[in-house]
């Protein structure tokens, strides 16, 4: 993880992109999915009551693995209900009706990677490199969206209901919290969706002084956890919110993205992963979803058509796309 390329998630840290100019070229990076999920739902209560330990338990679908595992998943699924061996080419071990610890590769210290860029990129993220982070990463025999179970521990006093709040009102956020009906997110409910869902929360029991809280977050790692996010990172730059002068605070800018000043600019974005090419008035702009190059081919050419369709979507009409591919450098 390189200390001079912003990782950016725009709810949670837009000012890490601060130094970036337009014109210069830059690098900025996605987080890990299972990184954005978790932090979607957690830092607006860090920005509350100051989170000064967090404990994360995983729980990731066979679409964080690619197409193939998908669709080894599917296979695995039908012959052992038929009685026979599993095929198991993308793991090495029988995926379906099971669970297993992360395919990432496990560490000197004894966690795994994925464990790993959690620790890290919490701390980069929230620029803290006091707080404590622990996780276990799991793959579990679900197709599509991760599952998360956080638990915190606070600097100050934060009660339930006050969490609620903050959460009702934080952007990319829906809680699904029925204790009534035992209705909580699930990543069925949550596939293909923009939002991060949050429920079952409640005080820690272990902790006193309302100092700790529980939750269950699902969210959709291919939307969030990649697509989306890049697309964020897009719109802030097309809204011209990294165009400011040399003197002024970046977050005061107020350039005009229809300007020609605006058009007359270059945006030359370089990362790793998939990409899309957009006409913008009449100048070609280059954009990334800033993917891992280790990332299956199948699952980047699905992560490339929502991100170009999220474009689509947010874009106005002089907008074109021209191309989309995958990008290894």
């Amino acid at each position: 993880m390189d200390p001079d390329v912003p990782l950016v998630i725009p709810e949670v840290n837009p000012e890490a992109m601060a130094d970036v100019r337009l014109g210069k070229g830059a690098i900025v990076a996605n987080p890990n999915c299972s990184t954005i999920i978790c932090l979607m739902a957690v830092t607006p209560l860090h920005r509350h009551a100051k989170v000064k330990r967090m404990v994360v338990s995983t729980y990731q679908a066979a679409s964080g693995a690619g197409a193939a595992a998908m669709e080894e998943l599917k296979l695995q699924t039908r012959e052992v209900l038929e009685g026979k061996p599993p095929t198991c080419n993308i793991f090495s071990q029988q995926y379906a009706f099971n669970i297993f610890s992360h395919n990432a590769p496990i560490v000197e210290n004894g966690y795994n990677e994925e464990e790993m860029k959690m620790v890290k990129e919490t701390r980069k993220i929230w620029n803290d490199k006091d707080v404590r982070v622990t996780a276990t990463c799991i793959r579990v025999p679900t197709m599509r969206a991760h599952a998360e179970s956080v638990n915190l521990q606070f600097e100050k006093p934060l009660d339930e209901d006050t969490a609620r709040e903050i959460l009702r009102a934080a952007p990319g956020v829906t809680i699904s919290d029925d204790r009534a009906a035992n209705r909580f997110p699930t990543p069925l409910e949550v596939s293909d969706k923009d939002d991060v869902s949050v429920g079952r929360i409640r005080q820690d029991l272990s902790q006193d002084d309302n100092r700790g809280l529980e939750l269950f977050v699902c969210g959709d790692q291919i939307r969030k956890g990649a697509a989306l996010n890049a697309v964020q990172i897009a719109e802030m730059l097309l809204k011209g919110w990294l165009l400011y002068q040399q003197e002024e605070n970046w977050k005061q800018s107020k350039l005009d993205p229809t300007s020609s000043s605006f058009r007359a600019s270059r945006l030359p974005v370089l990362a790793m992963g998939t990409f899309t090419v957009i006409k913008l008035s009449k100048h070609i702009i280059f954009f990334l979803s800033f993917l891992c190059v280790k990332t299956n081919t199948s699952i980047r050419k699905s992560i490339a058509v929502q991100f170009a369709a999220g474009l689509g979507r947010r874009l106005g009409a002089h907008e074109e796309i021209l191309v989309q591919g995958n990008l290894t450098i």
